[in-house]
């Protein structure tokens, strides 16, 4: 993982020098008091986003094992497609609504689930979906 580093310029200009390094090089930087600004690049803050997903996932399922980890973020992916096919235009970070709506997605496809458990979930799921549709600031028209 790289970290990203603006190294601030104190005596022409504030813009500053952008440079990537690594995190032992941002900790020996750091620990020689260099006038430094650690920040995460995009890839690494939608790493941390999909993992804390993953996370509110597998607490919902009550999965405590890494062996499924692969199998869950390929239905996580599923159902922000699925609600993207719909025409939910899903946040960068997701809210409470739309996380929601995954995790009864993922519960109504990877748990074993009796008819009527099934038909619960998929109705709670559809109208999840039906009220992301018709919100303001979920869809693009």
């Amino acid at each position: 993982m790289k970290l990203l580093l603006i190294k601030r310029q104190k005596i022409w200009h504030d813009a500053g020098e952008i440079v990537e390094v690594s995190p032992a090089e941002a900790n020996f930087l750091l620990s020689c008091g260099a006038a430094v600004e650690l920040k995460e690049t995009p890839e690494a803050k939608k790493q941390k986003r999909e993992k804390i997903m993953l996370e509110k996932v597998k607490l919902a399922l009550r999965v405590t094992v890494t062996a499924y980890d692969a199998d869950l973020n390929d239905l996580i992916d599923a159902a922000k497609q699925d609600l993207g096919i719909a025409g939910v235009v899903l946040p960068s970070t997701l809210d409470a609504v739309c996380e929601r709506a995954v995790i009864t997605y993922c519960k109504i496809h990877f748990l074993t689930l009796t008819d009527g458990e099934f038909s619960r979930l998929k109705a709670s799921y559809d109208e999840q979906k039906a009220q992301l549709v018709t919100a303001t600031g979920y869809t693009r028209w």
